[in-house]
């Protein structure tokens, strides 16, 4: 389980670093972007406050003292070379260079330092802006350059001052910030580090208690529950496991239960037959008492062949290869066809039998007769089971939203309500069932229910402690 939790850590730190890092790589990118486009704006305007000035100086030049101007002509493009890391190049109307702070440059080279169309364009009066190469020379790089015309106070043009950088000091500028942002990217992978590794170790938790609960249910322990805590979807998965715990924790006790009254049921039948045989063959019983005990065989086998034909069934009905032959019938006869076959117990437990419905009524249903057969006679069976002695057995019929109601109800205590959500669950008995009557294995509401839904009805229970309990279903009628 460590390795699986190291697994699904690495899987999320890794999915969240790389989001981490996208989106600031993106936005670190936009930002330098940005601040290098300033950086460059910055540059250029201030090779045009340098290349205006100095202009200016040189227009204001006097002619006569040029030892004393071209020295401080020279400091100036000498400050300015320092602070912008740029070249000035100025040159006369014709074209050829007066000052220049390029260096190792020869006589006959300075005079093509800057290109023609550059030159012609500011001795015509307008202002230069360029980005590339300038400098006419081998090796020189891409360049900022700013040209600007030398004009006199007569506004005659006398010349051209360029300034041209090969370096903005983008890295210089950039550095402070790109070293913050590497910083801070740092700090937000250990901040996701440590998230992760709680996020990871929260949800791992449940999925290592899932892990050893499925290991108990798989020997056969129902007991562990996980700890639900929250109501997000880690919450809602272990309140679903838990749920489906005790949905298993119960069918295991009823299948633990139906275990055990199968074995009984069966046990008890197998029992009476072979001693009544063996009485037989001995010769134990006398021959004018064997047609009596031969009659107890043959019901016991009957209750037999019921017993395994049911277990048959919800074998069928789990595997989904039920099959059912749908006919029209009246729902009348079924009943009437049933408790023929329980007169001998009605007349034991002295029961009144009474009817409901309307004689003129139609009860046709639309359904498998020999499937509801079998429904009308386990509710039939189980009203006689729980009937008191002298009580009343009442039948209905009535015609429902295009369906027919049939209703089967005794007198007696009713079913306690704590049973009442589960009656229909396979193999589940009441306790009434267990201490009251040993017949059955808690199989046949689960098929009278099963039976009725599969052909398209409804069942219903209903009860009064120490009164009732009913059982109503509907079945579809027959299409005009």
């Amino acid at each position: 389980m460590h390795r699986m939790q190291k697994r699904i850590f690495l899987k999320y730190f890794i999915t969240s670093a790389s989001i981490i890092l996208l989106t600031l790589a993106a936005m670190g990118g936009l930002c330098a972007s940005v601040l290098a486009q300033q950086r460059i704006e910055e540059t250029t305007e201030n090779l045009e406050s340098a290349a205006g000035k100095l202009a200016t100086m040189y227009a204001r030049m006097p002619k006569n003292s040029y030892l004393v101007a071209g020295h401080i002509m020279g400091t100036a493009m000498d400050v300015v070379k320092e602070a912008l890391s740029a070249d000035v190049i100025i040159i006369n109307d014709g074209s050829t260079v007066a000052m220049s702070t390029v260096e190792g440059m020869s006589e006959n080279s300075r005079n093509t330092l800057v290109p023609d169309e550059a030159a012609r364009q500011v001795l015509n009066g307008q202002d230069y802006r360029a980005t590339g190469q300038f400098l006419q020379r081998d090796g020189a790089r891409t360049a900022y350059t700013v040209g600007k015309p030398v004009m006199t106070g007569d506004n005659e043009i006398i010349g051209a001052v360029f300034v041209t950088t090969t370096s903005v000091g983008m890295w210089r500028y950039l550095a402070p910030f790109l070293l913050m942002y590497m910083a801070f990217t740092g700090l937000a992978l250990m901040i996701a580090l440590v998230i992760v590794y709680f996020v990871s170790a929260r949800m791992f938790r449940p999925l290592t208690q899932m892990g050893e609960a499925v290991k108990a249910y798989a020997d056969g322990d129902f007991s562990m529950r996980l700890d639900v805590r929250g109501s997000d979807e880690l919450g809602e998965l272990a309140s679903a496991f838990n749920n489906m715990a005790d949905s298993l924790d119960r069918l295991e006790t009823m299948r633990r239960g139906f275990v055990e009254d199968v074995s009984h049921e069966l046990r008890t039948p197998m029992t009476t037959i072979g001693g009544f045989i063996d009485g037989i063959l001995d010769g134990v019983i006398e021959p004018k008492d064997q047609n009596k005990y031969l009659t107890i065989v043959s019901a016991e086998i009957r209750r037999l062949s019921r017993m395994v034909s049911s277990m048959l069934d919800v074998a069928r009905i789990d595997s989904g290869e039920m099959v059912y032959n749908k006919t029209a019938f009246d729902m009348a006869e079924v009943l009437q066809k049933n408790l023929t076959g329980f007169e001998e117990r009605l007349r034991e437990k002295n029961i009144n039998v009474l009817w409901k419905g309307d004689e003129s009524g139609d009860y046709y249903v639309y359904a498998d007769q020999d499937s509801v057969y079998r429904v009308v006679f386990n509710l039939l069976d189980n009203a006689l089971k729980f009937v008191n002695d002298g009580g009343t057995v009442t039948l209905t019929l009535a015609e429902k939203d295009g369906a027919v109601l049939t209703g089967i109800r005794n007198t007696g205590k009713g079913i306690d309500p704590k049973d009442a959500g589960h009656i229909f669950e396979r193999f589940y008995k009441t306790d009434k069932s267990r201490s009251e009557n040993k017949r059955g294995v808690g199989i046949g509401l689960y098929l009278v229910r099963t039976i009725i839904k599969d052909l398209g009805g409804d069942i219903y229970v209903s009860s009064g402690k120490d009164e009732f309990a009913e059982f109503s279903f509907t079945l579809p009628k027959p299409e005009v």
